[in-house]
């Protein structure tokens, strides 16, 4: 086992290694497991770590600020178009699992302002940052709600042609450019994850 401590301790590699269950060799992450048991230094050195950790998941999880749409439409002008499309229920949601949305354009200009989302959003509304690449039309959709709900894991259903798209944990969705035009000025069924 690597020291780089006078006590005999594992150096802060192999620590992070141990926690993340990264180690290759059973035999070192058992004599580390040991040595941890037994080492209050390397104890708090591994609370900390797994702290470090947690702050990092954390922050993985939450949305993308729309700050950063506009950096990001600042710096790559020239190569993507960022709009935006507000997704409005029919209906109030009340505790729905799936229900109705007509969607609409906005402007870009509308969403990538300091702050928060557009003043025109309601609560329960989702509002899809798209980002294309105008040389390739590849299309990413980033959707955002103010209930987590409604932008984790959800799915859209066009009414149309019964297509379907899914986010990830992040609101993330990739479309094609055909797609997108498609959700456009529609009526979109979003179904929420238990």
């Amino acid at each position: 086992m690597k020291s780089t401590y006078k006590n005999g301790c594992p150096d802060p590699c192999s620590l992070e290694a141990f926690l993340q269950d990264q180690m290759d060799s059973s035999l070192l992450k058992e004599k580390i497991r040991l040595h941890i048991s037994q080492c209050s230094h390397c104890q708090t050195s591994i609370h900390e770590l797994s702290q470090f950790f947690h702050i990092i998941e954390d922050e993985f999880k939450r949305p993308i600020p729309n700050q950063l749409f506009k950096l990001f439409s600042e710096i790559e002008r020239e190569n993507v178009s960022i709009s935006g499309i507000l997704l409005h229920p029919l209906k109030p949601l009340n505790g729905h699992i799936s229900l109705d949305f007509k969607s609409r354009v906005i402007d870009p200009e509308n969403f990538m302002q300091p702050g928060q989302p557009p003043n025109s959003m309601d609560h329960d509304d989702i509002l899809l940052r798209v980002i294309q690449s105008k040389s390739s039309a590849e299309t990413v959709i980033y959707a955002f709600a103010h209930n987590e709900k409604l932008f984790r894991n959800i799915r859209l259903s066009l009414k149309t042609n019964d297509k379907k798209f899914v986010s990830d944990s992040l609101g993330k969705i990739e479309v094609n450019a055909d797609d997108l035009n498609q959700l456009k000025n529609a009526v979109i069924t979003v179904t929420v994850k238990k």
